[in-house]
């Protein structure tokens, strides 16, 4: 055996040492399910982060805008004093306070005043009998908030004809629609008929007292129908005016521009009370506002708040 036999020993150990397979040793792997949950809770946890530094950012801009006024209110006192009287309206610098990081608003008559300080979207506001607060001074404008002048373009396509100084109620704006492209001869409706309400006069009652006609009077075509169901701007709350509102618009006729608001007689939504057979109306001549019979063909023009 010999040679041949030491040969063919060491040929076998060399196939054997090639064919057999490599040992390794065992490695986890992330399965998918794992790698999810690490992802999402990766994910929590920038979300809280993020939270928790706008929360930090907020609270700074407040801290800012709070002291900002309180300095700016001793200012005020100071100026007083030298001159025995705040400053007025628009002469804010006037007591060396002017807009850098923080913008004021400042509404004054000389004895008393409010002042609103604002750093984004925070705002903090002080009079000259309160220390700062949150918030702004009646008939200022909120952070962020888009406001408008009378003439503007509303939100609706229409224009804007009356600014109450400041949101309440929902609302701080009213516009009117645009020139109707359709005739906008109608009649008030249900002459004879008691309609429960439909009697408010003020600004701000007419969105109500038009309710109240379309639940007393079904007739088609009347003008608080004809009002309520106009669309514009895809705004579709849209009313016909109480008998202040109208006048308002009036006031306003020539503010509006193209001036579409022209001579005629409008109806308000302000019924006559205790006479079924009248409503308001006012003339756009002459300004004179009167009980019309509620079955004449006069003009009407939607009109929303926002």
């Amino acid at each position: 055996m010999g040679l041949q036999g030491k040969k063919n020993t060491s040929n076998y150990a060399i196939i054997r040492k090639i064919t057999s397979p490599p040992t390794h040793s065992r490695q986890s792997a992330f399965t998918i399910v794992e790698l999810l949950i690490v992802i999402i809770v990766i994910a929590i946890l920038a979300t809280v982060s993020l939270i928790a530094y706008s929360g930090l950012q907020h609270r700074a801009r407040s801290s800012e805008a709070k002291v900002a006024v309180a300095q700016a209110k001793k200012k005020l006192e100071l100026y007083r004093v030298d001159h025995n009287g705040y400053p007025e309206t628009g002469n804010l610098t006037g007591a060396g306070v002017t807009d850098n990081d923080v913008s004021y608003q400042f509404t004054s008559n000389g004895t008393t005043y409010c002042l609103t300080g604002t750093v984004e979207d925070v705002a903090y506001n002080a009079t000259n009998t309160t220390l700062p607060s949150e918030g702004v001074c009646s008939g200022h404008a909120a952070p962020n908030e888009t406001t408008y002048a009378i003439g503007d373009k509303g939100p609706g396509d229409g224009i804007v004809f009356y600014d109450k100084g400041s949101v309440s109620n929902g609302w701080r704006y009213m516009e009117v629609a645009p020139k109707l492209e359709t005739s906008d001869i109608v009649t008030w409706g249900c002459e004879g008929v008691y309609i429960e309400g439909a009697d408010g006069t003020a600004i701000g009652t007419g969105k109500q007292n038009t309710a109240d006609i379309l639940a007393g009077c079904p007739a088609p075509g009347i003008a608080a129908r004809m009002a309520a169901n106009y669309s514009s701007g895809g705004k579709t709350d849209w009313f016909l005016p109480s008998k202040d509102e109208l006048n308002q618009l009036y006031m306003q006729r020539n503010a509006i521009p193209g001036a579409y608001i022209g001579g005629g007689v409008y109806y308000a939504s302000t019924d006559s009370s205790g006479n079924p057979g009248f409503a308001y109306t006012q003339s756009f001549n002459t300004g004179e506002q009167v009980v019309h019979w509620r079955n004449s063909n006069l003009s009407y023009r939607p009109v929303r708040t926002f």
